[in-house]
């Protein structure tokens, strides 16, 4: 089950839905700011190698 079905699952259960989705789109921040961040990494080791 992925991250969406999950609190799609707790919105109805709890007839809430502005909270779940509001934490739903924070937890894919975070999961795109970390994937930005690794890829940058990778980037600046990469060019460093192409120099030599």
């Amino acid at each position: 089950m992925d991250l969406t079905k999950s609190f799609q699952n707790i919105a109805a259960a709890t007839y809430e839905y502005f909270i779940p989705y509001i934490a739903l789109a924070a937890v894919y921040l975070v999961i795109v700011l970390l994937i930005s961040k690794l890829v940058k990494m990778m980037e600046k080791r990469l060019a460093k190698n192409e120099r030599k």
